[in-house]
């Protein structure tokens, strides 16, 4: 069972503590700490940070043998960072244009306005809002 225990803040570095109780009953404390620097340069959100700290224990609680005792310190490091958050922060979309298709066969081009300008029109009324010109009637 992993318990979260809190943080402590200082000028550069944010330490998370965890409390660790095994199958055995034993407990064992962790301390992930995380660069304050790097949390700004990476827009991370400070409520996720326990959430990042949780999951990097849990994962290497996981690979833990009785060869490998996992250390009580540890650091999350910059690249665990940006995983995360593009894991977990969906990137900004761009707003989509209406589209416009070309068609060009022989002397005759078409262009045919996309649906997509007016998405709300009746089903009756799409085809008054698409526009078809000939080159050659320009």
């Amino acid at each position: 069972m992993i318990q979260y225990v809190g943080y402590e803040s200082t000028l550069n570095v944010r330490t998370y503590s965890f409390r660790v109780i095994d199958l055995s009953m034993k407990t064992r404390e962790f301390r992930l700490s995380v660069n304050s620097e790097s949390l700004m340069e990476h827009h991370f959100k400070c409520q996720d940070v326990p959430d990042l700290c949780f999951s990097k224990l849990k994962q290497e609680l996981s690979c833990e043998t009785q060869e490998y005792i996992l250390p009580l310190k540890m650091v999350v490091s910059n690249g665990e960072l940006q995983k995360y958050v593009l894991d977990h922060y969906p990137a900004k979309r761009k707003p989509t244009k209406p589209l416009l298709m070309f068609a060009e066969l022989g002397e005759l081009s078409t262009y045919l306005v996309s649906l997509s300008l007016f998405p709300f029109a009746p089903p009756i009324l799409r085809p008054l809002c698409c526009a078809r010109i000939y080159a050659g009637s320009l």
